[in-house]
């Protein structure tokens, strides 16, 4: 049986990533021979982080979003398996049980999402700006940059990963012998827009930044706060790549993913770069796969 031609389209992204993982590890190279001598100030060097007030929230209100969207997905399941439109014995792993998990998850996390601004809300009512929840072109701009220098390495690891570990995700899963370009729209908005925000707020705004409330006090009154500590990304890294568990080898690049993603957020104190980088991975192997199952 002939081996079918790749779609061009689909040749033509892979050799875009080539090249940008080509031009992230000639970046990378220059970054750490100019501070060979000296890496511990990278970081700074890459992006100074930017001064801004002490977050005023806890990890314990990312314990209450986590907990939420559990009651949430758990009620969501009950009334569709009450309705008739799913059963308990749904199989996850084939198309229709994966768009049915996918549906309950992204709703739960919306829904959570929400109740938990609404009680940040009431306890402060400038939650909003405090938690730069506001997107702003100037780091929109940076996590598009960002992207080029986190992506790479970290596909490339996936690569290596799932040569030990079969990679298993309930989206590319629904989209198995997908040919409805509403489904993939509407697959494509859920994980590469709506995903993204849930995420990010919750494991780096909520998480991180309530652990940098702890790591990091201030140290005199009217100092300007700024996070010197660099553990709270490291367990909120943990906690993301552990939330992907059952995912095959998903964890071991997810948990260097959420390492990019936290630098961004602790440098810049906002929601939108790394916001962004997540955008542009998660829309990338959406529209990869959908060009392959579709092309």
């Amino acid at each position: 049986m002939p081996v079918e031609d790749p779609p061009a389209a689909l040749v033509a992204m892979n050799l875009a990533l080539l090249m940008a993982m080509a031009y992230s590890l000639m970046c990378w190279a220059k970054w750490i021979a100019n501070y060979r001598s000296d890496l511990s100030a990278l970081p700074s060097a890459m992006l100074p982080p930017r001064p801004r007030e002490r977050p005023f929230w806890n990890p314990g209100d990312a314990l209450i979003m986590m907990g939420s969207m559990q009651v949430i997905a758990g009620l969501a399941v009950g009334a569709l398996t009450l309705s008739g439109l799913a059963s308990r014995g749904t199989d996850t792993k084939s198309p229709e049980g994966a768009a049915y998990l996918i549906t309950v998850t992204l709703a739960a996390g919306v829904v959570a999402s929400l109740i938990t601004l609404v009680w940040l809300r009431f306890r402060d009512r400038d939650a909003v700006s405090k938690l730069s929840l506001r997107l702003n072109d100037e780091d929109g701009i940076l996590g598009l940059k960002a992207a080029l220098m986190i992506l790479p390495p970290v596909l490339l690891i996936s690569a290596i990963a799932s040569q030990l570990v079969t990679y298993e995700h309930p989206v590319l899963d629904s989209m198995a012998g997908l040919n409805d370009p509403l489904k993939f729209s509407m697959i494509f908005i859920g994980t590469a827009i709506v995903t993204p925000f849930v995420e990010e707020f919750l494991f780096r705004v909520l998480l991180q930044g309530g652990l940098e409330r702890i790591a990091d006090p201030i140290a005199e009154e009217g100092e300007q706060w700024r996070p010197r500590s660099y553990w709270p990304m490291v367990v909120s890294s943990l906690v993301f790549a552990m939330m992907h568990l059952g995912q095959g080898a998903a964890p071991i690049p997810l948990f260097f993913l959420s390492l990019g993603l936290g630098y961004l957020y602790r440098q810049t104190g906002n929601i939108t770069a790394p916001m962004i980088v997540h955008m542009v991975l998660n829309g990338t192997t959406i529209l990869m796969e959908g060009i392959r199952v579709m092309g």
